[in-house]
Parts: structure tokens; C-alpha cells; sequence
């Protein structure tokens, strides 16, 4: 299966420590200690919370990226998702 575009560019530039928040299904395969997961929903991945997009369970700079993929055409807020996001 061919990766989109967005997801390839993900892979190629996302640092670590990383926060996949929406992770679904993982489609680009994020993994390891430095990645966390972040859902509504709840998923078997190792580092994952179950949480909410718009109040963000970390500190500030927690990480050095965060990845929003497939994330933002779902939810109520989606400039108060991008703030935490940024933090």
C-alpha cells in the first residue's frame, strides 16, 4: 500500500519526543519510547491516554512534535486544538 503524501512527509520530518494525538489507526506506524498516542478512543498502543484533543494532559514543551493527522475535521474546536497542539 502507497502512503499519502501527508502521511510521508510526517514520517520524514515528526522528531521526537513525539505526540500522535487522533492516532486511530496508527497509519504511519508511530512506535517506540518516545512516541505517545493520544485518542477519544480507546487503542492497544504501547504509551497510549486516553484524552481529549482540546485539553491536552502534558506539560508545556512536553514534546518536540506533535502530529494531528486526520484530526482537526473532527472536532468542536478545532483553533483551541491547534493551541494545545502548539504549547
Amino acid at each position: 500500500m502507497t502512503l499519502p503524501g501527508y502521511v510521508r512527509f510526517q514520517l520524514q520530518w515528526a522528531e521526537r519526543p513525539l505526540l500522535n494525538v487522533g492516532c486511530g489507526g496508527n497509519m504511519a506506524g508511530f512506535s517506540g519510547p518516545d512516541v505517545c498516542h493520544l485518542d477519544m478512543d480507546v487503542w492497544n498502543y504501547p504509551n497510549f491516554i486516553h484524552g481529549d484533543a482540546h485539553r491536552l494532559p502534558f506539560r508545556t514543551e512536553a514534546f518536540a512534535c506533535v502530529v494531528l493527522g486526520d484530526v482537526l475535521e473532527h472536532v468542536l474546536d478545532p483553533a483551541q486544538v491547534l493551541r494545545e497542539a502548539g504549547r
